[in-house]
This record gives structure tokens, C-alpha cells and sequence, in this order.
């Protein structure tokens, strides 16, 4: 089990850094092109599992706070679940 925890913080890890560098890229280096994440929950949610899974109470305890690390995690769980609990995705 620590295994697949630490290969889940590794690569949701390296998803986590990928997408904080779209808006460094787009606002501090202004390149004019808009860019964003097709995955912006996968690697917080990834980070999340893996320190969920990890054999150490505080880090269980603190795996949330992987949520708040990926930037985009807590708006678009917050929109998914407002479009869930209104009445789902309708065009």
C-alpha cells in the first residue's frame, strides 16, 4: 500500500507543479495566449489519496491540505458540486 501512496504523491505531485505553472506563465510572463488544464482536480486529488493511503496518522490528518495546494481543486469541486446539488450539467 505505501507503494502505490507514494507513487499517487509523486505524480499528482508533478501534475500539482504543471498546473500552477499555466497562470505563471500567462500573467507573470504575459505571453498573450490563454492556457489552461483540462486536469485541474486530478493531481490534488492524487496528492490527496496518496497521503489518505499513507500508514501515518498526521499525515492523514493533513492530506486535505493537498486540496488547497492545487489551485484549481476547491473552486471546481465547489462549482461541481453547486451544479450537482442544483439539478446537474444541463445545456
Amino acid at each position: 500500500m505505501k507503494v502505490i501512496s507514494i507513487i499517487l504523491v509523486v505524480f499528482g505531485g508533478i501534475i500539482v507543479l504543471l498546473n500552477a505553472s499555466i497562470p505563471v506563465r500567462y500573467y507573470l510572463l504575459n505571453n498573450g495566449k490563454r492556457s489552461y488544464s483540462c486536469i485541474p482536480v486530478l493531481g490534488g486529488l492524487m496528492v490527496f489519496l496518496g497521503m489518505l493511503m499513507w500508514d501515518n496518522a498526521l499525515v492523514n490528518r493533513a492530506s486535505f491540505l493537498a486540496l488547497f495546494i492545487d489551485i484549481g481543486c476547491v473552486p471546481m469541486i465547489v462549482f461541481a458540486l453547486y451544479k450537482l446539488l442544483k439539478g446537474g450539467y444541463k445545456d
